[in-house]
């Protein structure tokens, strides 16, 4: 990194601070000025950054105009150009206010006013309990919230009634399919047993049959 001075730009903010005989800190804030208006102008070097001749007189045409200086006319004779001159004495001034001016006669002001005069025969207004309102607003919103907890209660139930009489219908008709299947299956089981029941006695029955009878001698004649 280049660290000297370069030589196209030989001023720094102090230089140009002291040139207009302000703070540092004015010359910063010009410098904030320019680059809104200019882009960024001088080169930095290390931490310090130099300008050129241009770029320091635009600097300084953010400085503000000198003001102007104030000559009070009473001690203008106090300058070098009127020190001769002798100060004009001032003219005296008289002035009159004029006799045209009266007082103005105004009504006296009542003591007390009473505004049921004011109001009419009919603007009488009647005053209420503010706390009869109250605790009506008070009933009126409890009984709102009762109806709406009861209500949602009521919900709830159905809600749960309507889940248990699915789950009995479900039940239902498993028990109805369960009774059909067993009477299919113990009809035609009792009709096997049927079956074997007669072999058993057909078998069974084979030993105790009683042998056919012998046929009977003839008598002599």
């Amino acid at each position: 990194m280049n660290t000297t001075t370069p030589t196209a730009r030989p001023f720094t903010l102090t230089d140009i601070a002291e040139s207009q005989n302000v703070l540092k800190r004015t010359a910063q804030a010009w410098l904030s000025k320019a680059k809104t208006e200019h882009g960024d102008i001088g080169e930095l070097v290390g931490k310090t950054r130099y300008f050129s001749l241009l770029e320091r007189d635009l600097l300084a045409s953010y400085a503000a105009p000198p003001r102007p200086v104030r000559v009070d006319p009473l001690q203008v004779e106090a300058l070098p150009e009127f020190a001769d001159r002798p100060a004009p004495a001032p003219a005296a001034m008289t002035i009159d206010v004029g006799n045209h001016r009266g007082q103005l006669a105004l009504p006296q002001q009542p003591s007390a006013i009473d505004l049921g005069a004011y109001r009419g025969e009919n603007a009488a207004l009647t005053s209420f309990e503010p706390t009869d309102i109250d605790r009506f607003l008070a009933a009126a919103d409890g009984f709102m919230q009762a109806v709406d907890a009861d209500f949602a209660h009521q919900q709830a139930v159905t809600q749960q009634k309507e889940a248990a009489a699915s789950r009995v219908k479900a039940k239902v008709d498993q028990v109805k399919a369960a009774q059909l299947l067993y009477q299919v299956r113990s009809e035609t089981l009792a009709l096997h047993n049927r079956g074997i029941d007669a072999e058993l006695v057909e078998g069974l029955s084979t030993l105790g049959k009683p042998a056919a009878a012998a046929a009977a001698p003839s008598s002599p004649q």
